[in-house]
């Protein structure tokens, strides 16, 4: 007993090119853009640290430069400090608290004799930079000592509160980050018009390619953009796709068309002569009907196997190329065609040394069904000549007569398959088309050269 059958997988609609495009250029640009942001933020911040610091050496280097000053005058330490603390400007950002001995300290600034700061200046032992959390928030401190005559009489430092330059720099930052943000929605709703302009082909040429799928309408083209980028390009090269399957079909429909008509005719023949027969026929219409039976069935095998050969033009395995030398492809061919010519049929040789690249046996089928042809078609009893020339870097071999030639505009219809002109001449038809189709199979080209009331010559036309 078999089990349930499994339900079929559910397929969730893909996501369409325009948001998955959009989506990884959105992520490369927040990647940027915050990158950049961080980067710049570590940036200022540091500048403005490093800002701070050199006034606070500043600051040092000016009471330094005070104190010695008022030890050269003869005043004492304690008294040069007071003196220079007493000139303190009062708008001044900067706090310097200074300690002499176990005096307490003195302090000037808005910050005043913070104990952390006082704190700071016992515990220094060298000029050191640091941040402290003061009462008024963090501050940024330069702590030195004091020396006279090479000994430690106390300590100094300078400080600046940093709390309003830090919420100045963060208003900085969100504005910068609402500037980014700006500027990503922007460029992002930017990116979504103009990848919807640049995939409209595509979109288009999904919505054909739709329905040539669901309607078989193989007529249907995409508008091709002016610009000429890739998208362009792949709109044109989609375009010519669509006419060359067009014509394929179209081609494939008439071949089929006149492939039941060419089968039709020979097996409509076998029938009409088997149901005449009754039920007891005469020996003689027997073998008069076997004769026409065979006939015609030989005819039909002659138009499948020139149908499978021109089905198989396109295959890879089709031609085996290999060097060959023209003078003795154009001798095999004379040799093979002479009983359709007899007499009539002259060569002329090509050069020893001249090679052409291709598959032999095809060229010699392409070659004597140009001869047959003119064996069939061609007026009277006039010479028919095979020759190759050579035009620049091709091969040209033709096969020239004198039988009237073929009527005006009717040069390249001969070349479609099952076409025999306004000859009666027996045929399936396909001879030229087959011809045609050896020649493209080796990057060349068929055609014929017509001069009406005089000839015709029928050539093909392949890379050398």
């Amino acid at each position: 007993m078999t089990g349930p059958s499994p339900s079929p997988r559910r397929r969730w609609p893909a996501l369409g090119l325009r948001p998955r495009v959009l989506g990884w250029y959105a992520l490369l640009l927040g990647l940027a853009l915050a990158l950049t942001s961080v980067v710049t933020f570590q940036q200022a911040d540091q500048a403005q640290r490093q800002s701070v610091d050199d006034e606070l050496r500043e600051e040092i280097v000016d009471f330094e430069a005070a104190i010695a000053a008022g030890r050269a005058d003869g005043l004492r330490p304690r008294e040069a400090i007071d003196s220079y603390l007493d000139t303190w400007p009062v708008a001044d950002r900067d706090t310097l608290v200074v300690r002499v001995g176990s005096a307490p300290a003195r302090a000037e600034g808005p910050l005043g004799a913070d104990p952390n700061l006082v704190a700071t200046v016992d515990a220094t032992q060298k000029p050191t930079l640091s941040s402290v959390s003061t009462e008024q928030g963090e501050a940024r401190v330069l702590a030195t000592v004091l020396l006279v005559d090479g000994t430690r009489v106390g300590g100094a430092l300078a400080a600046r509160p940093i709390a309003a330059d830090r919420s100045a720099l963060v208003q900085r930052r969100v504005a910068v980050l609402g500037a980014t943000a700006f500027a990503f929605l922007l460029a992002s709703g930017i990116a979504w018009i103009t990848l919807g302009r640049l995939l409209r082909p595509v979109s288009e040429m999904a919505e054909t390619a739709e329905a040539i799928a669901t309607e078989g309408d193989l007529t249907r083209r995409i508008h091709e953009p002016e610009r000429r980028d890739e998208v362009g390009a792949l709109a044109t090269t989609f375009n010519a796709m669509l006419g060359r399957l067009e014509a394929a079909f179209l081609r494939e429909q008439r071949f089929i068309r006149e492939a039941s008509h060419e089968l039709r005719t020979p097996i409509t023949i076998c029938r009409g002569h088997l149901e005449v027969l009754g039920a007891d026929p005469d020996p003689e219409d027997v073998r008069e009907a076997i004769a026409v039976v065979v006939d015609e069935l030989g005819r039909m095998g002659r138009i499948v196997e020139d149908m499978t050969t021109l089905s198989r033009v396109g295959d890879p395995g089709f031609l085996r190329i290999e060097p060959i030398l023209v003078d003795e492809l154009l001798g095999e061919v004379t040799r093979a065609a002479e009983p359709l010519l007899g007499g009539r049929l002259t060569t002329r040789p090509a050069p020893d040394d001249a090679v052409v690249r291709g598959d032999r046996q095809r060229f010699k089928q392409a070659l004597i069904n140009l001869l047959n042809n003119a064996a069939l078609h061609a007026q009277g009893n006039g010479p028919v000549e095979l020759r190759a020339i050579r035009r620049g870097g091709a091969w040209r071999m033709e096969v020239a007569d004198q039988g009237g030639g073929i009527p005006a505009g009717e040069e390249e219809r001969l070349f479609r398959p099952f076409n025999r002109g306004r000859s009666t001449s027996p045929g399936s038809g396909l001879g030229l088309a087959i011809v045609r189709g050896i020649a493209e199979a080796h990057q060349g080209t068929a055609g014929v050269d017509n001069r009406p009331g005089d000839g015709a010559t029928f050539w093909i036309e392949v890379p050398a």
